[in-house]
């Protein structure tokens, strides 16, 4: 292993792109949520293109540096981390919004405003675990496309 490859660190590049997806994905939500706009089912979920873009990003890095071996093992335990951070970055934004300006400004759920404190937290627990789900789906289609690389490179 080479002295570049063993100084990789995973945890906090995971962590670090985790936080930015769930800042952006929380800006995304909040954005349109301030500006009246009432999101459908799809725009909300298109949020996760945000998710699934750092964690391509961050698994292209990953790549680069580790051992051929050892890339998608890594790689899932950083995707694991990452999408933890993604979501508790995302719940502390829509806790700051709900905080801040009440049910108008929250991340609403299933067309569910949280009107106290009780439901604020049985739908960031929702969003928590979907967000969970869906980066650990994201993360591995993500690791499937980049495991081989290109056609050329798997001849080398």
């Amino acid at each position: 292993m080479s002295k570049n490859k063993m100084r990789f660190p995973a945890q906090a590049k995971a962590l670090q792109y985790g936080v930015i997806a769930g800042a952006g994905m929380g800006i995304y939500l909040f954005v349109f949520k301030w500006l009246g706009v009432e999101l459908s089912a799809a725009l909300k979920f298109s949020k996760y293109i945000i998710l699934i873009a750092a964690l391509y990003l961050l698994f292209r890095l990953l790549k680069e540096n580790s051992e051929p071996g050892e890339f998608f093992s890594k790689g899932i335990g950083m995707g694991a981390i990452a999408s933890f951070a993604a979501a508790v970055i995302l719940l502390v934004v829509n806790g700051f919004s709900w905080l801040v300006g009440g049910s108008a400004t929250a991340i609403n759920k299933f067309g569910n405003e949280p009107i106290d404190f009780g439901q604020l937290m049985l739908l960031e627990g929702v969003m928590f675990f979907e967000v969970l789900v869906f980066g650990m789906v994201g993360t591995f289609i993500c690791l499937q496309f980049l495991k081989y690389g290109r056609a050329y490179e798997v001849n080398k």
